[in-house]
């Protein structure tokens, strides 16, 4: 029988360990890891999602996940739903254990291998939902009135859906729980009001037993749209065929399959305690990182938001720092917030830097981006745009100069008025 991952005390070797399997991490200036709000967030999701997996492996000796996504007609209420108004298209689920995904192959490239899969392991059926699909669900996920007149029913398409996942924890992205994203889609709005009204089973029960990756993405990172697409991202997993139930799910199955044991091993209360030390500690934290150029000088600039201690009422004070990479150099400004003749606070460029430090910027930006140059960017000054049927290469781009190692290009233009 399979263990469950050991807990690990050192929680740096945790982030190492998290960073090896979602190497994209680092290079996100809202990575838990230096901003305490996420670490928190994620210490929460950590919490349920471990009382939820061992109390499932003690239960029944083994870890049973299914990661599932539903394609359906229309992104309406639950009452629709459920009064059979709308219904469900596609429907698949790949399930995930202590043995790792187990669902279609999937390149570098983001190309799957659809219709090899273990059925098993993998459930993925499109179904009739008894009632027309509309043009705009159509353009969506591509699935037509015509190409699912000829499916099974809904009901007999989840009731075999169900057979699948029987005793298993679900989990998605958006799907819904009942503490962090209670406000999902699948369960609480599709999935739930559906199977209540099929086999008599409570939307709240499901909501309690799902795990759901987009909250678990908004504890990794901030600043990002959560999406599931930029979730897998982050393990360097491409998503190619969004919206279609399959595709979705493999990817979204494969990242859990890579974050499940560390989220298993993870000291719940070392991450609080960090969380807590980096709030206390740091009295600023990166929101945004930039590249450019400005009155003929290279910089990357850095978008900071001062701490709590640092307020007009209940508003937030930020500032941009330049940092010249070539020279070494930081540029500080003073800080106005607030009108003089009202309440007001200055900062001036000194304590500006006593409260983001040199070494702050430095400790966080590069790590954040050591993934990245901070030499200038290549900005299309020549060449064209791509056309409708652009391959996306780079490589393959109109107008396109390439150079080789120590050569150099140059040229200019002028504009007249």
């Amino acid at each position: 029988m399979k263990k469950l991952p050991k807990k690990q005390t050192d929680l740096n070797l945790w982030f190492k360990e998290l960073e090896a399997v979602a190497p994209k991490l680092k290079t996100q200036p809202g990575y838990m890891r230096y901003w305490w709000k996420s670490a928190k967030y994620f210490a929460d999701f950590a919490e349920r999602a471990q009382k939820i997996l061992t109390e499932q492996f003690y239960r029944a000796g083994s870890i049973k996940v299914v990661d599932f996504d539903t394609e359906t007609t229309g992104l309406s209420s639950a009452r629709k739903f459920q009064e059979g108004i709308d219904g469900v298209t596609d429907i698949a689920g790949v399930i995930v254990d202590l043995d790792g995904y187990h669902g279609s192959v999937i390149d570098s490239d983001g190309t799957q291998h659809i219709g090899d899969e273990n059925p098993e392991y993998v459930f993925n059926q499109m179904c009739n939902p008894g009632v027309p699909v509309p043009d705009g669900a159509a353009a969506v996920t591509g699935i037509t009135t015509e190409m699912v007149q000829n499916e099974p029913l809904q009901y007999s398409v989840l009731r075999d859906f169900k057979k699948f996942s029987e005793g298993a924890v679900f989990v998605g992205h958006n799907i819904g729980d009942s503490k962090q994203n209670k406000s999902g889609y699948d369960i609480p709005v599709v999935l739930g009001p559906i199977y209540n009204r099929y086999f008599n089973q409570n939307p709240e029960t499901m909501l309690e037993m799902a795990i759901d990756t987009k909250p678990l993405f908004a504890g990794l990172v901030a600043g990002i749209p959560h999406t599931n697409a930029n979730f897998v991202k982050m393990f360097d997993i491409e998503l190619v065929g969004a919206h279609r139930a399959l595709p979705d799910v493999n990817v979204n199955a494969l990242a859990f399959s890579k974050i499940m044991p560390l989220i298993l091993s993870l000291d719940v209360g070392a991450l609080r305690q960090y969380a807590a030390e980096l709030e206390n500690d740091n009295s600023a934290f990166l929101s945004f990182v930039q590249t450019g150029a400005k009155d003929n000088e290279d910089w990357v600039e850095f978008g900071v938001k001062l701490g709590k201690n640092h307020c007009l009422g209940r508003k937030q004070i930020a500032t941009n720092i330049k940092y010249n990479p070539y020279e070494d150099r930081f540029i500080y400004e003073d800080i106005i917030v607030g009108d003089l003749s009202d309440e007001y606070k200055f900062y001036s460029k000194e304590s500006v830097e006593e409260i983001v430090p040199q070494n702050f910027l430095r400790r966080a930006v590069q790590v954040l981006q050591k993934e990245q140059s901070f030499e200038k960017a290549i900005e299309p000054w020549v060449g064209v745009a791509d056309d409708e049927n652009s391959t996306q290469n780079f490589e393959d781009k109109k107008g396109i100069i390439t150079l080789q190692k120590d050569e150099i290009f140059s040229c200019f233009y002028s504009i007249e008025i």
